[in-house]
Formats: C-alpha cells, sequence, structure tokens
C-alpha cells in the first residue's frame, strides 16, 4: 500500500511511521524538511563569529551543497556573495538547486567536493565530474569561505579539511556546521535504546573514512593545524512534537526518514525481516554493520527487542510523541 491509498496517511508518511523515501541523503524532501530543523539547530555564536571574520561580498565554495541552502542562508544573514560555486556528487540535487538560484555569479556542479576543492587549491578551474565549477577556461579564485554543512562525518575528516583549507585564501574561513559528534537519543525510554544507538553508530564507522565522531574529530584537526580555532559551539539537532501531537513544518517526514537511516542499519531490508546480524554472510556483504556487532545481538531475545524498538518508535511518531536528540557541533576555522 502507498501513502495515497493509506487513509491515515498524514503528510507522506503511512499510519505507520514509513516514508515511501529510500531513506537517501539526495531526498529532496528530506534536505528540505530539514531546513527548519537547522533553523534551531546552528549556534547564534558561531554564526556572529563567521559574520565579523567575512570580508564584503565573500567567493564562496559550498562542498556538498545539496539543493544550494547555504546561499539561501547566507543571503538571510545578510551576505551577498561576489562568486558562489557548489559542488554535490547528487546530479539530481544539483538540477533542484539550478532552478531555484540563478545568477552570473552562482554555479553548481556534480562531483566529489572534496576533488574539487584539492583543484581550487592547485589553482585548477575545479573540474568536478563532467561538468566545472564556474568558467571552465578560468580557474577558481581562492574561496573566502569553505561551507561544508553535514557533511564531515560521510568522508574522511582529515583528508576533507586538507582540501578545505588547502583551497581557501590566506586567512580565509572553513565552517562546517551541523558535524555530527556521536550522540543519537530517541525518547520515549526503550529497553533497546542503548544497542540501538551503539549498533547505528557502528554502522556509521563500518563505512571506510565515515566518522560518528566527525565533530570532535574536526576540533582536534584545528587545534592542531596551523591557523586559528575561531569557534565551536553545539548545533543539536531536536525534534519534537507540540502539545497537540503534531510536528511543525515537515518535521515528521525529517524524522520519518531518520527512523530509516537507523532501520537500514538494523535490519538488511529495512525491518520487515532478518536482522543485519543474524542473516549470516548475506547479511554481512550487504549491511558492514554485520561485522561490527554480530556479538552484540546473537539471541533471539536480542533481535525480537530490535524489532520491538522500531516498531515502537514508527507507532509513536505516527502518534506524534516521538522525540529525537542528535549532537552536533559548528565549527569555524580560519586559514593562517
Amino acid at each position: 500500500m502507498t501513502d495515497a491509498d493509506d487513509p491515515n496517511s498524514v503528510d507522506g508518511v503511512d499510519s505507520t511511521g514509513n516514508t515511501e523515501s529510500d531513506h537517501d541523503h539526495t531526498d529532496v524532501r528530506y534536505l528540505d524538511a530539514k531546513v527548519s530543523v537547522d533553523d534551531r539547530a546552528f549556534s547564534r555564536r558561531v554564526r556572529d563569529r563567521l559574520l565579523a571574520a567575512l570580508p564584503a561580498a565573500p567567493t564562496v565554495f559550498d562542498a556538498a551543497c545539496g539543493t544550494g541552502i547555504a546561499l539561501d542562508r547566507l543571503r538571510e544573514w545578510g551576505v551577498e556573495p561576489a562568486a558562489y560555486h557548489g559542488v554535490d556528487t547528487a546530479s539530481e540535487l544539483i538540477s533542484v538547486a539550478r532552478d531555484r538560484y540563478s545568477g552570473s555569479n552562482v554555479g553548481f556542479a556534480t562531483g566529489d567536493a572534496v576533488r574539487a576543492a584539492e583543484r581550487v587549491a592547485t589553482g585548477d578551474s575545479a573540474v568536478a565530474g563532467d561538468e566545472s565549477v564556474g568558467d571552465a577556461n578560468e580557474p577558481v579564485a581562492a574561496p573566502d569561505l569553505v561551507v561544508a554543512g553535514c557533511f564531515l562525518d560521510l568522508v574522511p575528516v582529515e583528508a576533507a579539511l586538507d582540501a578545505f583549507t588547502a583551497a581557501a585564501t590566506p586567512g580565509g574561513l572553513v565552517y562546517a556546521p551541523f558535524s555530527f559528534d556521536g550522540t543519537t537519543e530517541f525518547t520515549p525510554a526503550h529497553r533497546a535504546d542503548d544497542l540501538v544507538t551503539e549498533i547505528f553508530h557502528a554502522q556509521i564507522d563500518a563505512h571506510d573514512g565515515r566518522d560518528s565522531g566527525a565533530g570532535r574529530a574536526a576540533v582536534d584537526y584545528c587545534r592542531r593545524a596551523d591557523g586559528r580555532l575561531l569557534a565551536v559551539d553545539a548545533a543539536d539537532w531536536v525534534v519534537r512534537p507540540t502539545p497537540e501531537s503534531e510536528y511543525p513544518n515537515d518535521e515528521r517526514y525529517f524524522l520519518a526518514t531518520v527512523l530509516g537511516y537507523v532501520a537500514d542499519a538494523l535490519f538488511v531490508d529495512g525491518g520487515d525481516g532478518h536482522t543485519a546480524v543474524d542473516a549470516g554472510d548475506a547479511a554481512e556483504n550487504r549491511n558492514p554493520t554485520a561485522r561490527a556487532t554480530t556479538a552484540l545481538t546473537d539471541s533471539d531475545q536480542t533481535v525480537a527487542d530490535l524489532h520491538d524498538w522500531l516498531q515502537t518508535r514508527r507507532r509513536q511518531l505516527a502518534d506524534g510523541e516521538l522525540v529525537y536528540l542528535a549532537h552536533q557541533l559548528d565549527v569555524l576555522y580560519q586559514t593562517e
């Protein structure tokens, strides 16, 4: 049954708390739904330090730009870039960004943001995939600001920051908001909470180059580097229902997608059959968490607890009872 067929469907989330999403970070609706979550979460103190250090009309390089929301946020803060270049591996997001933002000083390209930053650092035209950042016939100027939002837990932290700090102009800024820092919580409490979060974070760390403690790793990098750690502060996502058991804006969909990410870590098939830790070699081939957590989940009772956790959380979401918190850091660094 699809959401459209479900009489209890609300805002694209069915009566069990599921979405039609593939639990993909490139889901446009998910990215749009998290805008209001980000708006509550970002550190005003780090933002103010950023604005104080930025030159007028800065050149901006946006790593993993998604639909280009960082450009919108900069403009809301009174910053109009002299040039803005956004790069993302997802061509569908780049297409959306181009539809939403236009202008002679705005450009988007499909490609790997870290490799594109490395090209900028060499004074090249920053070719990204089959396209280029800016004019392919001219090098892209070293940016005054590199933005890397919700990104550092998806890539090797040091390699990414090496590229971003090398790309930035001397005295330029690297702003990494919403850098995940290893805490995921749901309430009301459930007996399997600790095991679920341990598996979820292990699934992140099991992917080559990813780090569930990316926020603190970024802070450590900035303290050791030659430039200055200008500011760091908590930027926690908190999603909770209103007293009327409603979620603001489209945050119910956002939270349903987050539950989908957790389900993908726990179960080979998203929660309707084998867990990622009891399906043998087939599960190991499809989900790297299996190797990291087999010892934790080798009993029938534990597997049942994981199923109950997911079913309970989806029901709580559908009923407007679920609260979610993710601890993140906003990090601001200035190159020497």
